[in-house]
């Protein structure tokens, strides 16, 4: 009978039972896999018989009330998986539904089960060994001690049971040692005298999720010779290797919490040597230390890590009291549950310097896989020696952190290891210029324009419909093999362009370029993940990355790649209006996915020099052309008061070539251009809607620049409500978007300032229409498709805007903030645009009528990406988390003969058409679809 469990172990087993509802029950494991080519499964089965003889403690039992005993029988759980005549498919999926129940099991302890073992027989020369252990009985540092014993139990009857003395012994004698116990009290004391001053826990970014236990892994490794450098560069400082990754790990923490001050669970697996051999036993010797990390002086990152190393001394030499017994205190000090979210495990001093021996990857094989959970652990960083290399292991807790949160904060963590060993001269800067970009400041920087002005106000919370900057977000799909070539493009294009490395002063209100080449580049592994799980989180990630604002330590724009499993490469690209329009930004991502060298335009670029006379002629133009304008537009919305947070939406409806085509001959024959065109078709609409005489702002650009860049501004346009027919008001429409051009000297925000002292209510202008027939689309065979996008301008509540796709079908998208308007009152938008088009087309004539329709209808009868895809999921049974665009392949998403029947039966249903399910087969995309449709609906 075990008279006591530790601290730990008490921890430990309350953390499977808890079943409260802010943190799922989890147990303390460790679970590694092993592959190799051979492996004789009785020979196997023997040594685990032998290793379960030598160590008492894997026969430890707890009752359901936490009685601890060693049974007398020996349960040994080894199980035979043969997939060896699976598929390729079938054995990935086998296997990778194996480790995620593996990596989140709990072993059953009433049965006496503190390790689990089993072996997939992959192929005739390919196996699996999987191995469990629950740290209650098998702490880390006894898990490399078992498999040692088992390597060689392996090849060999017998093992020195004297050599192996009794944990549970051990802790009897731990126990009754009275210099231990003197020891223990003075720690108490010391610690008790401290608890005031503990640091509180990291304030990391929780998650959401908590009812799903979902543990990820992070790994990397650093090469021998780093390894070598980054030992001599702690060496030279005198602090341990250990410590000064582990300050390290600390500061990064820091930048990406900005918290100046919290603590860190540091681990330890000290055995007190009153028992001989105890090195050489198996238990749960563990106990852990509180760090307090204080970055709240100036000082050098240098000055840091030795006081790191100093604590650490303090906190070993007081070690006798347990960790357990800190927290515990703490919490009762304090009248809260306190936890440590964030631990740090190193095994780099190890004796045997290497976290697996030889004979350990000679007999059980090469670890290809090791995680590890524990109660309330959100965040567990591991360093370790392996095969001579710095192993990095981060254990993450995907119910508690988000993902690209953790992602980005580890790979900041090794680019800082990497910049300290390139470099170890940064050691001595101070901490808070250790992640300041180093920039190459002009002599005289350069003032920025009203309108960027105005565009860095709009982050104004405190403005109707502000809090947000005029961005733009694109989503982009190819293929993995395609990221090397796009990211030297990119570095060309960085070099080349000045905008990519304009940086932006809000504080003085200017800007400057940076002679400095920086890739504002983050690329996401995760083709370890199902594609499905992988899609999921990047669903989620996108919602708060198109919206996110720019900091301005960089450059403001990024880019992103995802690499999932099947080769799939999503690229997310964001670029902040302060340094590009968005000509500059569709002509930027021709670039990216063209295989042609562009050459801009550097000729023709007209120097305007500031003339008062000149602008004063445009003042007095516009304030005549707006003179009629005296009360605000009045939209139906919700009240601005309402809208606490300025979120936008998209929706977007496919206009097919085939019918832009002809209704644009139809307009050319009446004098109109393209845009006009569109533009008059958007305003009858809204005036049909608001019944109302209404007004927009139109973006408008230079015909020419020297580079990209943002030069734009804007005028404003007036659409009546009255009987007049619709081709004389094209005209008049297109005759004063011509005239205003010619008046530009007073624009954009001089009419906003304008028309905000007039009719004195804000926004003054919530819609905007921008053209982008003329900016550059995709190349047909780059590889990739646009597949989604996202346009937000402070203090607008609506942006309708017309583009290209790659195979020159028009996009409307319009871009709307939630909760200002309705998505039923968009989709009438869009829906009246598409049924104008199709009787412009049918009739071959401008005369055309504005249908009103019942909010309850629109969603069922709009023609559109988003109607096609609800057909798909319906009839399909598709996941919410499975994305589909206009160019989602149909036959990716697991379309079968049954499908496609029920399909056509819903479409001509739905739109009263006869389409047959031949006809739906042929189309490869949901964008062939809705251009099929378009031809029986015209």
């Amino acid at each position: 009978m075990m008279s006591y469990l530790t601290p730990l172990q008490i921890a430990s087993w309350f953390g499977r039972i808890n079943h409260n509802t802010e943190q799922c029950s989890v147990s303390a494991h460790l679970y590694i896999e092993f592959d190799h080519s051979t492996l004789d499964i009785v020979q196997l089965k023997k040594a685990l018989i032998r290793l379960y003889d030598l160590h008492e403690i894997l026969r430890l039992s707890l009752t359901k009330i936490g009685e601890p005993c060693i049974l007398n029988k020996k349960n040994i759980f080894l199980s035979i998986d043969d997939i060896s005549t699976f598929t390729l498919e079938e054995k990935q999926e086998f296997l990778w539904h194996k480790r995620q129940e593996w990596s989140n099991q709990q072993l059953n302890l009433e049965d006496g089960q503190t390790a689990k073992f089993s072996l997939t027989k992959i192929d005739e020369n390919y196996f699996r060994l999987h191995i469990d252990t629950d740290m209650i009985a098998i702490d880390p540092s006894s898990c490399r001690i078992l498999l040692e014993d088992l390597a060689y139990l392996y090849n060999n009857t017998h093992i020195d049971p004297s050599s192996r003395p009794s944990f549970i012994q051990w802790r009897q004698f731990l126990l009754r040692d009275s210099h231990i116990q003197q020891l223990r009290k003075r720690d108490e004391l010391w610690w008790k005298d401290r608890l005031s001053f503990i640091a509180p826990a990291p304030s990391i970014p929780f998650s959401n999720n908590k009812n799903t236990i979902k543990t990820h892994r992070l790994s990397h490794s650093i090469s021998r010779e780093n390894l070598l450098a980054l030992r001599d560069i702690a060496k030279t400082m005198r602090i341990s290797l250990s410590n000064f990754v582990l300050g390290l790990f600390a500061f990064n923490i820091f930048s990406f919490t900005k918290n100046r001050i919290f603590r860190l669970n540091i681990p330890f697996f000290w055995r007190e040597p009153i028992v001989e051999n105890i090195q050489n036993s198996i238990g749960d010797f563990a106990n852990f230390s509180i760090l307090n990390v204080d970055l709240s002086q100036e000082i050098s990152l240098s000055v840091f890590l030795n006081l790191i190393e100093e604590q650490m001394v303090e906190l070993i030499e007081h070690r006798h009291y347990d960790g357990v017994n800190i927290m515990r205190d703490l919490s009762r000090l304090n009248g809260r549950v306190e936890t440590s979210p964030i631990v740090f495990t190193s095994a780099i001093n190890l004796e045997e310097r290497n976290l697996f021996s030889k004979n350990i990857q000679t007999v059980l094989g090469t670890p290809v896989w090791m995680i590890s959970q524990g109660p309330g652990v959100a965040l567990d960083a591991q360093v370790a020696i392996f095969n001579d290399e710095l192993f990095i292991n981060w254990d993450i807790r995907l119910d508690m952190l988000p993902f690209f949160w953790i992602y980005d904060c580890f790979n900041s963590f090794i680019d800082l290891l990497k910049r300290v060993i390139k470099s170890p001269s940064l050691l001595q800067n101070k901490i808070d210029e250790i992640n300041s970009p180093l920039l190459n400041h002009p002599v005289k920087e350069t003032p920025l324009n009203s309108l960027q002005k105005a565009y860095i106000l709009g982050r104004d919370t405190t403005l109707p419909l502000g809090g947000v900057a005029m961005q733009e977000f694109r989503e982009y799909e190819g293929t993995i093999s395609s990221s090397g070539k796009l990211k030297k493009r990119l570095f060309s294009m960085v070099k080349s362009h000045p905008c990519l490395r304009t940086y932006i002063n809000p504080q003085n209100n200017t800007q400057f370029v940076n002679d400095e080449l920086h890739l504002n580049l983050k690329e996401y592994n995760l083709i370890s993940l199902k594609k499905e799980i992988a899609l999921e989180l990047i669903q989620s990630y996108k919602k708060e990355y198109s919206h996110d604002l720019f900091s301005f330590k960089y450059s403001p724009w990024d880019l992103s790649f995802f690499y999932l499993s099947d080769n799939t490469l999503i690229i997310f690209a964001r670029f902040d209006a302060l340094i590009v329009d968005g000509r500059s930004i569709a002509q930027l991502m021709f670039e990216l996915f063209s295989d042609v060298e562009v050459n801009i335009a550097k000729n023709i670029k007209k120097i305007q020099v500031e003339n008062n006379q000149e602008r004063q002629l445009d003042r007095n133009y516009w304030l005549d052309k707006l003179k009629d304008i005296t009360k605000p537009l009045v939209l139906p919305h919700q009240p601005l008061k309402q809208v606490t947070k300025t979120i936008f939406n998209r929706k977007t409806i496919l206009i097919p070539k085939e019918i832009f085509k002809s209704i644009s001959i139809i307009g050319a024959k009446q004098g109109l251009s393209n845009n006009s065109l569109i533009m008059s078709i958007i305003l009858d609409i809204l005036t049909h809607w608001l019944q109302q005489d209404i007004y927009v702002a139109v973006p408008v650009l230079p015909l020419y620049s020297d580079e990209l860049s943002n030069k734009s501004s804007f005028i404003i346009i007036k659409w009546s409500n009255s009987t007049e027919t619709f081709l004389n008001k094209a005209i008049t429409l297109q005759e004063d978007i011509l005239e205003g051009l010619q008046h530009l000297r007073f624009s954009g925000v001089d009419l906003t300032r304008y028309l905000l002292v007039k009719i004195q209510c804000s926004p003054v202008l919530p819609i905007v229409i921008t053209n982008g027939l003329s900016w550059a689309t995709l190349p047909i065979d780059s590889g990739f498709e646009l597949t989604d996008g996202l346009t937000q301008t402070p203090q607008i509540g609506l942006d309708l805007r017309f583009t290209y796709s790659s195979q020159k079908d028009l996009l409307f998208h319009i871009d709307f903030v939630n909760n200002f308007v309705s998505e039923e009152q968009i989709e009438y938008i869009l829906l009246n645009f598409k049924s104008i088009s199709e009787q412009i087309y049918r009739h071959q004539s401008l005369d055309f009528t504005i249908s009103n329709y019942k909010e309850e209808d629109i969603s069922k009868n709009l023609l559109s990406i988003e109607s096609i895809t609800l057909l798909l999921r319906d009839v399909m049974d598709i996941s919410p988390s499975v994305e589909i665009n206009a160019f989602t392949e149909i036959v990716q998403l697991g379309l079968s003969i049954q499908d496609l029947k029920l399909l056509c039966q819903e479409i001509n249903k739905q739109y009263d058409i006869a389409v047959s399910p031949k006809q739906l087969l042929s189309c490869k995309t949901v964008n062939d679809f809705i251009v099929l449709i378009s031809t029986y609906l015209v």
